[in-house]
């Protein structure tokens, strides 16, 4: 076979062996320039000799294939010696290539083909990704080489036939029980597992992953009262801190939010605790939030944050399986959390004045559905509902109660006016504090008017001979304006209006004294105006026009 192979080869030879030189010239020239880039080289060399296995053996097995083989073997053999000849002779002292690093013209091609900045720019990205995670390696030190001894020690057993379907037959270490332990679970044998998990914790190792899997397989086997009975008794003698959190999870959920938030101010540090604070106060386990339940649970996510980057997580647990899907959980729901303000939380019900002839009204804005709403004044003894509305909450179908509450014009002044109201979970929250000044009150009240209504400020109106200019709607809003500048067809504002005092009993009516208008020239087309309000803050310049 050899002979003939040979034979055939020296025949083809003659006629492709320029070319095929020539070719395999050419590929080898262009991997080693574009070494920078990829190793091309090696990659050719090694699919060379690929490719020569294959013909090989075919030309090995089908007699009549060899001749037909003679030049594609040829070809790979001139291949593989030419690129594997480049690859042998590559250093690492040599980043751009042989040609490149001994002939200044491949050297010149490569930059101007980019390729060295491109390789240049590829190593500084992967220089400062390896920078950026060697913290994150530095914390996983540790129990990745507890993980690889374990695993080593796994393989040899179960190559030397110790183990039978990954189940060690011969444990010795913690890791090993509880590396049982799962694969019993998992496959069924409970009695295996649950002897699998008491020769475990016999070791007393301070995860707390681990006693919440086998937490999770007790209520399995024996409900949620069987396992919180068996943990105990098991647990009896121990005080770790994984046991005192471990035996808290067992508690129903309200109790154990409470307990919690007990544990947490001692152990300030152990963000397990902080973690499942933040889940018991999440929509996912209660459905419908109040604004005290998102703020518990925006605060526990950063304390869970700054803790993780401080290395005060990981450490809690010897599978980080469990860790990394609550690590995304943190993170999608600190996300969402993100945008909501914390103030806004704390003032969940908020108070904005409103004014009328009829006396003064306080509209109360709120971020939980309240069930009914209570005030009280300095002239009440106890507290008043404000009474329910016609409305119903499309979320709940509870009907919303009335969001103002309406005060006499004769109210004293200044007091502290308190709100609270009863959430749809029952609970009593606030009172929160309205500092009530009756001046104060109608100027920011009618402010607000004036803001909405700038259009009509001013009316300019023919009559006879003159222009009328109707200050009605400045005139009426007097208490929340310090000062009113205009001008008569300019933007100078060099003339001011004089209104009336402010009378808070009757903060829309205007003396009769006040004519509520000026006379002008016939001829002025437009008046432009500025307030001055009663805080120091001035309006926009507003220009009205016949």
């Amino acid at each position: 076979m050899r002979e003939q192979l040979t034979k055939y080869m020296s025949e083809k030879g003659k006629k492709t062996l320029p070319a095929f030189s020539a070719a395999s010239g050419t590929l080898g020239t262009v991997a080693d320039v574009m070494e920078p880039i990829s190793p091309f080289a090696q990659y050719l060399y090694f699919i060379s000799l690929g490719a020569l296995l294959i013909l090989f053996t075919g030309a090995l097995l089908v007699i009549k294939w060899r001749e037909l083989l003679a030049a594609p073997i040829l070809f790979f053999i001139i291949s593989a010696s030419i690129n594997g000849g480049i690859y042998y002779l590559q250093s690492p002292e040599q980043p751009q290539g042989i040609l490149a690093s001994h002939i200044d013209l491949f050297a010149k091609l490569q930059g101007s083909l980019g390729i060295m900045e491109k390789s240049l720019a590829q190593i500084d990205k992967n220089t400062q990704d390896i920078a950026s995670s060697n913290k994150d390696i530095a914390k996983h030190t540790e129990n990745t080489a507890k993980a690889v001894e374990k695993l080593n020690d796994n393989l040899d057993k179960i190559i030397k036939g110790q183990s039978s379907g990954g189940i060690l037959a011969e444990p010795k270490t913690a890791q090993d029980y509880y590396h049982n332990a799962r694969l019993f679970e998992l496959s069924g044998d409970y009695r295996g597992a649950r002897q699998a998990y008491l020769n475990y914790f016999r070791f007393q190792e301070d995860y707390i992953d681990t006693h919440l899997r086998y937490q999770s397989f007790l209520k399995i086997q024996e409900g949620s009262s069987g396992a919180r009975e068996i943990y105990a008794e098991q647990f009896a003698g121990q005080n770790s801190i994984s046991v005192q959190f471990a035996r808290l999870m067992l508690l129903p959920m309200a109790q154990r939010r409470e307990r919690l938030t007990s544990f947490v101010v001692q152990h300030s540090d152990y963000t397990p605790a902080w973690y499942e604070l933040s889940r018991l106060a999440s929509e996912r386990l209660l459905g419908q939030q109040t604004s005290a339940d998102k703020l518990e649970e925006k605060r526990a996510l950063e304390q869970v944050i700054s803790l993780h980057q401080q290395g005060q997580w990981v450490k809690h647990y010897l599978d980080h399986e469990q860790l990394n899907s609550q690590l995304e959980d943190v993170n999608t729901r600190s996300q969402a959390l993100a945008v909501i303000s914390e103030q806004g939380l704390k003032q969940s019900l908020s108070f904005t004045p409103s004014v009328s002839n009829s006396g003064l009204q306080i509209n109360l804005q709120y971020t939980d559905t309240p069930k009914e709403i209570f005030y009280k004044t300095v002239e009440m003894t106890d507290y008043k509902s404000t009474g329910q509305s016609n409305w119903k909450d499309p979320q709940t179908g509870h009907t919303l109660p009335n969001t103002f509450i309406m005060l006499p014009t004769n109210t004293s002044s200044p007091q502290i006016i308190q709100a609270k109201y009863i959430d749809l979970k029952g609970n009593e929250v606030g009172p929160f504090n309205y500092a009530f000044n009756a001046e104060q009150h109608v100027a920011m009240a009618q402010r607000e008017m004036l803001n909405m209504t700038k259009n009509a400020w001013l009316m300019l109106r023919d009559f006879n001979d003159e222009t009328l200019v109707y200050f009605s709607q400045l005139a009426t809003s007097r208490c929340a304006i310090q000062r009113v500048q205009y001008s008569l067809d300019s933007d100078k504002l060099d003339k001011e209006l004089v209104l009336p005092p402010c009378n808070t009993k009757q903060p829309f009516n205007i003396p009769e004294s006040f004519a509520g208008y000026i006379r002008a020239d016939k001829a002025i087309q437009t008046v432009t105006v500025q307030v001055t309000f009663f805080d120091q803050t001035q309006s926009s310049i507003e220009t009205y026009s016949k």
